[in-house]
């Protein structure tokens, strides 16, 4: 199985549980790439069986609209094949701004197998949880 992680941050949280991600589907024998959206094209996608994107939540608890939701619309159709995980980062709230963009995806066809949000940067406690969510989809 091969994966790709793809992220925007802003504070570094995201990238935090990206690079937590990284780890864990590594130890599970996944062959992973790893890169921020801005340094990311559609050709990253080719040969992909998980796609996992990344944004820390933005303004009233959405997803981020300068690098992440541009990332998605320009490679919707790519997307369609691959199963998808989101994954972010938030300060306030509960982090159910992923599980909502979780819901419009799937209005597009998406295969989301897993939704991942943590309050924060990724602690001992958030990558248990996150090695449980990812050992559940693979």
């Amino acid at each position: 199985m091969k994966a790709g992680i793809f992220y925007f941050t802003t504070s570094g949280n995201t990238e935090s549980i990206a690079d937590g991600l990284e780890e864990v589907l590594q130890e599970e024998g996944v062959e992973v790439i790893k890169k921020a959206f801005d340094e990311a094209d559609a050709s990253d996608l080719d040969e992909l069986d998980l796609v996992a994107l990344g944004t820390p939540a933005q303004g009233s608890e959405e997803v981020d609209e300068s690098e992440f939701k541009p990332f998605y619309d320009e490679n919707i159709d790519v997307l369609r094949d691959k199963k998808l995980f989101l994954f972010g980062s938030y300060g306030w709230g509960g982090g159910e701004f992923l599980d909502i963009f979780a819901d419009e995806v799937k209005g597009d066809d998406m295969n989301v197998v897993a939704v991942f949000a943590y309050n924060e940067a990724l602690d001992d406690d958030g990558k248990e949880q996150l090695s449980q969510t990812v050992k559940d989809i693979l």
